[in-house]
């Protein structure tokens, strides 16, 4: 705790909570720390935060039944064709994860606004713009 000036916001918890699930984590388990003093810095501290992890594990709930299906054989590749690359310690700036029924997650994890042309082999195409933060869920569907 000693190192965290702040909470996450409502807008962070989602982007980690869709990055997690990107990087492949099959389950999300939200948590709380209580410092040596006792006070209670965590998602229960207030009724403001718990609403906020509980909108995002809601969200997250309701798209189960796509998000239990298998990942896609071939993964779209992602290009970037504005702003930064790369994120912290060189990670790529956008994470993103295609289900076998065509759900798409992606997500930037940079601190900037990027956008990016996302491809499959099969010729479909999809550009969008990711802000900070930025999350897309949704069908991956080729852009006319």
């Amino acid at each position: 705790w000693g190192n965290w000036h702040r909470y996450p916001t409502e807008e962070e918890i989602r982007a980690m909570t869709f990055l997690a699930i990107a990087c492949k984590a099959r389950g999300i388990a939200y948590y709380t720390y209580a410092p040596g003093d006792n006070r209670n810095c965590g998602v229960t501290s207030s009724p403001e935060r718990f609403a906020e992890i509980e909108r995002v594990a809601r969200e997250v709930s309701a798209l189960s039944p796509q998000l239990l299906m298998r990942d896609a054989t071939v993964q779209p590749e992602v290009r970037i064709t504005e702003g930064p690359r790369t994120a912290s310690f060189g990670f790529p700036s956008v994470k993103a994860l295609m289900k076998e029924n065509g759900l798409l997650i992606a997500v930037n994890i940079s601190t900037e606004t990027v956008k990016a042309a996302l491809s499959l082999p099969t010729g479909l195409k999809r550009e969008m713009t990711l802000g900070r933060n930025g999350v897309f869920v949704g069908k991956f569907e080729s852009q006319k």
